[in-house]
This record gives structure tokens, sequence and C-alpha cells, in this order.
């Protein structure tokens, strides 16, 4: 009977939680030494998460968010009784175009905001971590538990 070893990974909690077996070696040094690295790798991710979110939390600070409540003017309406003419047409038309200018700019504020932030989170991660930590972080590795068995051959 030859002995294997399945490296394990596994995440989630309760009716979302999962596990996968990754890989199967016949070698227990090799396994072990695997998921040891996977491990310190989640610990750095843990602590590389840490720390953008105290970055996160400080830039919010310095840059705000925009006013995004945008006060439109109000369309007038009319009940059926009132015969609408052309002219009024036009002057809802008209308060209608100037709403949508509003909100289009202050949509466009939002936008530029958030790209800032963007542009500005991907500086910060990209001078601290490297890629593997960078794209452990965006795939929220960080949320995975690695461990490996020992499995049973018959020949």
């Amino acid at each position: 009977m030859k002995q294997l070893y399945a490296i394990i990974e596994s995440g989630g909690s309760y009716e979302d939680s999962w596990e996968s077996v990754r890989f199967v070696t016949d070698d227990e040094a090799k396994a072990e030494a695997y998921v040891d690295k996977k491990i310190k790798m989640i610990d750095s991710l843990g602590e590389a998460r840490k720390a953008f979110n105290a970055w996160s939390l400080a830039w919010h600070k310095r840059n705000p968010q925009p006013n995004t409540r945008c006060h439109r003017k109000p369309v007038r309406k009319w009940p059926s009784t009132v015969m609408v003419t052309e002219e009024m047409r036009q002057a809802r038309r008209l308060i209608e175009a100037e709403n949508n200018e509003i909100q289009q700019q202050f949509q466009q504020e939002h936008k530029d905001w958030l790209k800032r932030r963007a542009d500005e989170s991907d500086k910060w991660l990209t001078e601290n971590y490297s890629e593997e930590i960078r794209q452990g972080l965006k795939e929220e590795l960080d949320n995975t538990h690695w461990t490996w068995q020992l499995v049973e051959w018959l020949e």
C-alpha cells in the first residue's frame, strides 16, 4: 500500500463553504512545505489588508466623497382636464434637459472621485506590495484555509 498526501484548500463559511483537493503528492515533506508556504501567504495577506484598510480610511478623511445629491428642478405636470399646448411641452422638455445636465455633472464629479481613489489605491498597493500579494487581495485569498491529509492508495 502506498501513501499519498492530498493538499486541500477550503474557504467560505456555513452555507457557502467549500473544499477542494488542489494537489496530491507522495512526499510528506513537500506537502507540509507547500501548506506552510500558503499559510504564510495568508498571514501576509491579512497584514496587507489591514494596512490597506487603514490607508483607505485615511484617504477618505483627506478626500471626502463629493456631494452627489443633485437638486433637480421640478418638472411640471398637468391634470388630464388641462389642454397641454406645444409651448407647455417645450418648457417641460427644457427643464428635463437642464435636470439631465445637472445630474450628469454630479455623476461626473463622483466618477472622477472614484477614478482618483482607484488610481491612488493601485499606486499605493504597487509601491508597497508584490504582484502575488496584490493578486491575493484582489481574489480575497486571505479567506482560505490550507491543510494536507494522508490518503491510502490501494494497488
